[in-house]
């Protein structure tokens, strides 16, 4: 695995190399080498602060807690990062350019900012929040029933990865804008706080046991560690609005329709599932198409009528994707 996943990089960097206009030489030196030099090694403590800070909520909760926890803990991970690991994946790599070119026009940026963040909050939610409704359905379809008891973690780490899925999109403002010095000691205090929180969530949920044994050291992980997770991700918010000269106001406005059709989502999907399948009779895999079938129609039918400028824009993005295809 690990053979494969460093050909895959390679593999990866060499097409890139392949079909850029511009290759790196061996060039070194000159009038700006030193803020180069400087910029690239904090970057790169960014990056390995973020990595760190991925692996710091699993070694706290398994220093505190059994392996079945910890496994349990993982799997609902994946799954919960699973529906927006691309969508943010590709955000951050379509922004970081975006945003470095645009970096000495405020009100490009701003504008450009403000239509990533709606593009990709008009997947990520709706897409987070229909996991967590349908997350026991769509764990005993794809896992089994043994996987079952990882259903109230997975609920709680749909908030998590929605929050996530966006706020990839703040860092590469605060790099275009040379702000990597706050975002190296943001990147750090990060790392402490989540794994200080998830130790503390771990052991307050671990003094609750259930009937089969088991603890809510997981869950408890999760309940303490995703506010402080949001409320740092809120400074770091303040920040990139300084930077664009940008409101929370001006946030709000760009992102109510999507966090109004979700909800109405939300809504329709309890609704369907309180009437239809309250006796719990019918198999897993064909409650979960129904629901699924039934949030996916009414998050489009509630977008349409509240927010059309989003659907506008990703009708745009298919035809351009679909133009490249053809050309």
């Amino acid at each position: 695995m690990v053979i494969g996943s460093l050909v895959g990089w390679v593999v990866r960097s060499a097409v890139i190399l392949a079909f850029a206009p511009w290759l790196p030489g061996l060039r070194i030196g000159g009038e700006r080498a030193k803020e180069r030099l400087y910029f690239s090694v904090t970057t790169l403590g960014v990056t390995l602060l973020w990595a760190l800070k991925e692996q710091a909520e699993v070694a706290a909760i398994g220093k505190i807690t059994e392996q079945v926890t910890v496994g349990l803990y993982s799997m609902a991970k994946d799954l919960a990062l699973l529906p927006t690991a691309k969508i943010s994946s590709v955000a951050f790599m379509l922004s970081s350019p975006m945003m470095a070119e645009l970096q000495t026009d405020i009100a490009a940026m701003r504008r450009a900012f403000f239509r990533a963040v709606r593009l990709t909050s008009a997947i990520a939610l709706p897409a987070s929040a229909g996991m967590a409704l349908v997350a026991d359905d769509m764990v005993a379809v794809l896992l089994g029933p043994k996987w079952l008891p990882a259903v109230p973690v997975l609920r709680l780490l749909c908030v998590y990865a929605a929050v996530r899925a966006v706020d990839v999109l703040l860092p590469p403002v605060l790099f275009a804008r040379r702000r990597q010095r706050f975002l190296f000691w943001y990147f750090l205090v990060l790392l402490f706080a989540v794994a200080a929180a998830a130790a503390l969530g771990a052991l307050w949920g671990r003094a609750f046991r259930q009937t089969d044994g088991s603890t809510w050291a997981a869950p408890g992980a999760v309940v303490l560690l995703t506010p402080v997770y949001c409320g740092l991700m809120v400074i770091m918010t303040k920040e990139v609005l300084a930077e664009l000269k940008g409101r929370f106001s001006e946030l709000w406005r760009q992102t109510w329709p999507i966090l109004g059709a979700t909800a109405a989502m939300a809504a329709v999907v309890l609704l369907v599932r309180e009437v239809t399948f309250a006796a719990r009779t019918e198999p897993p895999l064909f409650e979960l198409i129904l629901l699924s079938v039934a949030g996916a129609v009414t998050y489009l039918g509630a977008l349409f009528a509240l927010g059309r400028t989003v659907i506008g824009e990703g009708v745009e993005i298919v035809r351009w994707i679909l133009r490249r295809g053809l050309d």
